[in-house]
């Protein structure tokens, strides 16, 4: 299959995985194989299937049959990356004992109006081309879109919601599995605050610190998805542990105090520091620090950037014009001998080497009219030239 797109691309495969260093496209992130692994849960606990494992889901959705609930569940998982089970609610028939057992904040129950439920079944009995006279007369009083049997059904789910206001309720009435999803992502319990989702959105390596604490020097309040990646910690063992955590017996004792100063001066800076990875292993980063200021004029948080710098072939002079030598082939690079760096690499060099910008941060609160501007870096008033009072 590779050959055959390769020749009708006019395109040679090039061997490197997804994230090696001169590929575009970045590495699979932890994230991605947490929505993978929500998806596989979600799928297998579906309909109310393997009941023993609804301590391990995140959501747990309840409702009547045609309620939506296999559908946002899906979603969910793939969306979100929560591990979702769905279960059945059968009239008179009480739902599993571990229902019970799980934390309620967790369980949503999902409502519909009568109507629009019997609209539903109704279309899909048609397109599978069951005979729902034949039901009822072979079920009794059971039919499956019978708007009575539906009302009857729909008032025992609302008992049972009631019974346990502990439950949130969803009333998923001509909406779409969007829109309810977003509901119920907003109703979990520990979601992010609208800053920490827009933080979350951001493709960037960063991470953010308040100024030191009695107990914790410097902590790390908010990290980014690729400064997990960077240095192998989860969020829960980062937050709220102080930023020299991630220096060893190798770091510069003179940059961490020269970055301990700019910390408790309120002072904006830029460093190169060896940091140390969960694993031990270390790696070279280049480091921004740009104190967040509020209206008084204090700081407020410290926004830090990073990227980790990608040690340089042997003989590589970064003072020397690469634009032109980028076109070079290599045997003809002389003593600026180095591995194959094409236009977009070069460009990231010229300015890690040679640029030293500021960061330019500013945060508004969009609930009051007009979005003013409610804290912002020194690089922000450095650029636009205002005062912190203007």
């Amino acid at each position: 299959m590779v050959r055959h797109l390769s020749s009708f691309l006019e395109k040679e495969p090039t061997g490197l995985p997804r994230g090696s260093v001169g590929t575009k496209r970045k590495p699979l992130s932890d994230k991605y194989f947490k929505r993978v692994e929500a998806v596989e849960f979600t799928i297998k606990q579906d309909d109310g299937a393997q009941c023993r494992n609804l301590h391990k889901a995140d959501v747990i959705l309840l409702g009547v049959s045609r309620s939506s609930k296999t559908p946002l569940s899906m979603y969910l998982a793939q969306q979100f990356g929560y591990k979702v089970a769905n279960v059945p609610l059968v009239l008179n028939i009480p739902p599993p004992a571990e229902i019970f057992e799980v934390d309620p904040r967790r369980v949503f129950g999902l409502i519909i109006q009568p109507q629009y439920l019997r609209r539903i079944r109704t279309r899909r009995l048609a397109g599978t081309g069951v005979d729902t006279e034949t039901i009822g007369k072979s079920m009794g009083s059971f039919d499956y879109s019978n708007i009575k049997y539906i009302q009857e059904e729909l008032k025992w789910a609302r008992d049972l919601y009631a019974a346990h206001p502990e439950w949130s309720v969803v009333d998923v009435t001509g909406r779409a599995v969007e829109e309810n999803a977003a509901i119920i992502a907003e109703l979990m319990p520990g979601k992010p605050t609208p800053v920490e989702a827009a933080l979350h959105a951001l493709d960037c390596n960063f991470f953010i610190l308040e100024p030191s604490k009695e107990s914790v020097e410097f902590p790390i309040v908010f990290a980014s998805d690729g400064f997990l990646q960077a240095t192998g910690y989860s969020r829960e063992e980062i937050i709220g542990k102080s930023v020299f955590m991630l220096h060893g017996p190798n770091t510069e004792r003179e940059v961490i105090t020269k970055v301990r100063e700019h910390l408790r001066e309120g002072r904006e800076g830029h460093f190169e520091i060896l940091n140390y990875r969960k694993d031990g292993s270390t790696f070279n980063k280049d480091v921004h620090l740009s104190p967040v200021r509020n209206f008084q004029g204090e700081v407020a948080f410290i926004f830090c950037t990073q990227v980790e710098l990608e040690p340089l072939a042997p003989g590589f002079n970064p003072t020397r014009k690469l634009e032109g030598a980028a076109a070079l082939p290599a045997e003809e690079e002389g003593d600026f001998r180095r591995d194959r760096v094409d236009k977009e690499k070069t460009s990231e060099i010229l300015r890690s080497v040679h640029h030293r910008g500021w960061i330019s941060v500013s945060i508004s609160d969009a609930s009051v009219p007009g979005m003013p501007i409610v804290f912002a870096s020194e690089g922000f008033f450095k650029m636009t030239g205002y005062e912190p009072s203007e």
